[in-house]
């Protein structure tokens, strides 16, 4: 009962995701034809051709929306980048629900993954306490999160043709916290990468190397600073 209490609340709430959908802003309108061309929605864009998406996920994922210690039933969602809002698929209607009115979101299928918000990021990048983050990982030495965005390049030529295009580019970025609180990018380049183990960087190289883990890879991430929570 509580969920469902919630998960209305969740509609009452977020006000700027109006129901009527001749009202939704243009960007919601195209995540719903994108995602379901039966709703019959009429988009109209300057370019011919639009390449790629403003959304996280290629299709909507099921998740439960939290709020500090009040959660919501699984709903279907994904998250658009451009606007920074998760977007609620209703079946009849897309909502879209901004970072702030939620603390984390845990996504239960088709894949486990934690997305959250409210770190401390001292402004770096223009990232900010209602940034939503993958959570990598989060223990007492380490917090890894992944930072996800998009940005528009309107009017793109498209070579060998007289055709043009609006192209989506997707961007991502490593972010850690420290146990003394301070909040940095992370390197992909392995020897800038292993020096924020420090005096346990040696260990946590090795263990890397023995399990054969790729520092470009989420899931190996996690088990590096898993790893290293212990050395």
């Amino acid at each position: 009962m509580i969920r469902n209490i919630f998960l209305l609340l969740l509609v009452l709430t977020f006000t700027q995701a109006v129901y009527a959908q001749s009202e939704f802003p243009d960007y919601i309108r195209e995540v719903s034809e994108a995602i379901n061309p039966s709703r019959g929605v009429n988009v109209t864009f300057q370019a011919v051709q639009v390449e790629g998406t403003p959304l996280l996920f290629d299709d909507y994922v099921t998740a439960v929306l939290r709020k500090g210690a009040v959660e919501s039933v699984p709903v279907r969602m994904n998250v658009d980048l451009m606007n920074n809002r998760i977007v609620v698929n209703e079946g009849t209607r897309v909502i879209g629900v901004d970072y702030d009115k939620v603390s984390s979101v845990e996504i239960i299928a088709p894949q486990k993954m934690i997305l959250k918000n409210g770190f401390e990021t001292g402004g770096k990048d223009d990232l900010n306490k209602n940034s939503l983050f993958v959570v990598i990982h989060e223990g007492e030495k380490y917090t890894v999160l992944r930072s996800h965005g998009v940005v528009l390049q309107e009017d793109v030529s498209t070579y060998g043709t007289a055709t043009q295009k609006d192209v989506y580019v997707d961007y991502s970025d490593l972010y850690i916290i420290t146990s003394d609180g301070s909040f940095e990018g992370l390197s992909s380049r392995k020897r800038r990468f292993f020096r924020v183990f420090g005096d346990s960087r040696s260990a946590v190289e090795t263990f890397a190397g023995q399990n054969d883990l790729n520092i470009r890879n989420d899931d190996d991430l996690a088990k590096i600073f898993s790893f290293a929570e212990s050395n």
